[in-house]
């Protein structure tokens, strides 16, 4: 047998191996497997929306379909950055012709986080794009400052952690007909579901009024990247020479998590140069008009992400509004938006949120307002973990307890913070709860 013959041979076996292993040591039962393979096998796409997990989780194609009358997919993917939105469109634009791409775009896209040193973001595009030059090129710029080896190698990421027990539930969940077949219902007894064309419909929700301390990074402790700026650009280069408008849709906020940001106009300001400088229409849902777009608390599940029933509100919402931005109509967007943070929070005559903190000699609640807001406090304990509530102190403007004025037996206390100007309002009211030693 020939050298030449020998090597073939050689790379023939190897690769074979390789992709055993593959198929016995590494899971990939994810819903970005399943997206993906319903990207390839799609009709004609119209719209693409493309972004990280506030647009998988945000944007329904099913509602999107109805007001715009066009076929939408959802190519979200967990914690996806411009970079990846990038080749994802680039690998989408090899077979399909989007009339509109749109980017739901939020701040962390445009700041280098200790998040994104995570490859899993990575794996999960690089393994389901479809073998080209397209997937190899993202892989190198993906993986080179982490593991080229594991990211290109599906089986060496989890190899320390493998036992024959391990390789025999993936065998098990790979042997499966949901499985080969890309059903839907991937997760079972999760609290949240694949909908189809990248959408997952969250069955979470933060119990209204029950927002508590929401904490993340803050914006202005962080650089922009010039990089993933490069992206954007790139992107909408993309999209124009293949006849796509790219559009800009911000996802709504919690109030609680605008306000944690201390000065979240230079999140608004960033959005609206990006979109100025790329010539992209942006519709900024974070500054909703309450009497356009209310958003209340159980539209989310956490400081970020949206509930299933909070994410068809917004796809109607936005839907709807994007539809009269196509067809051309001439758009007044003060009787849509705020035109600034200040506005909405002199506009807000709420309590965002509301969370108790232990002190040395007793317990202090904490909250965030709208501008003007003076919030009053009440007090409930409770002696068989929330299953019955007594009243320890009526609305007032104290917002302490002292450990001494607890009565026996308390094992759970509870605060309701509410505006002082609006005391009979029960619909603005905040609360959270904090079990004792």
């Amino acid at each position: 047998m020939g050298s030449f013959l020998r090597i073939i041979l050689f790379v023939m076996i190897l690769c074979l191996l390789l992709k055993t292993a593959d198929y016995c040591l590494y899971n990939d039962n994810t819903y970005t497997r399943v997206m993906f393979h319903e990207m390839y096998h799609s009709e004609p796409i119209d719209v693409a929306f493309i972004g990280s997990s506030n647009v998988y989780r945000h944007f329904s194609p099913e509602i999107w379909d109805e007001s715009l009358g066009m076929h939408t997919f959802n190519l979200g993917t967990s914690s996806q950055t411009p970079d990846d939105a990038y080749y994802i469109m680039k690998e989408l634009f090899k077979s399909q012709s989007p009339k509109y791409c749109i980017y739901g775009i939020n701040a962390i896209l445009f700041l280098e986080l200790d998040t994104y040193k995570n490859p899993v973001k990575n794996y999960i595009i690089f393994d389901y794009l479809k073998p080209s030059f397209n997937k190899y090129v993202y892989g190198y710029t993906a993986f080179k400052d982490k593991s080229l080896l594991n990211g290109w190698i599906p089986a060496t990421r989890n190899m320390k952690k493998s036992s024959l027990k391990t390789i025999k539930s993936i065998l098990d969940i790979k042997r499966t007909e949901a499985y080969q077949t890309y059903q839907y219902k991937i997760y079972e007894g999760s609290d949240e579901e694949y909908q189809g064309r990248g959408f997952v419909y969250s069955n979470k929700q933060t119990a209204n009024g029950a927002v508590g301390k929401v904490s993340g990074y803050l914006f202005h402790d962080y650089e922009i990247s010039e990089r993933y700026l490069s992206y954007m650009k790139r992107l909408k280069e993309l999209c124009d020479e293949n006849g796509t408008e790219l559009i800009f849709v911000v996802p709504p906020l919690p109030y609680a998590s605008m306000k944690l940001q201390e000065d979240y106009q230079e999140i608004i300001d960033l959005y609206q140069k990006v979109a100025d400088e790329l010539e992209v229409a942006l519709f900024p849902f974070d500054l909703s008009r309450p009497e356009y777009f209310l958003m209340d608390d159980d539209d989310f599940y956490d400081g970020a992400h949206m509930s299933g029933k909070g994410a068809e509100r917004f796809s109607r919402a936005a839907a709807e509004l994007v539809k009269k931005y196509i067809d051309g109509e001439e758009l007044d967007e003060s009787s849509f938006f705020y035109s600034s943070y200040q506005e909405l929070l002199d506009d807000s005559p709420r309590v965002f949120n509301v969370w108790l903190e232990e002190t040395e000699d007793g317990y202090r609640a904490q909250s965030l307002c709208g501008n003007g807001v003076s919030p009053v406090y009440s007090f409930q304990w409770s002696d068989d973990r929330g299953e019955t509530w007594h009243m320890l102190q009526e609305y007032s403007g104290n917002s302490q307890i002292m450990k001494e004025n607890l009565p026996d037996g308390c094992n759970m206390l509870m605060v309701w913070a509410k505006p002082k100007e609006l005391s009979g309002e029960t619909d603005y009211q905040q609360c959270d709860r904090m079990e004792l030693e």
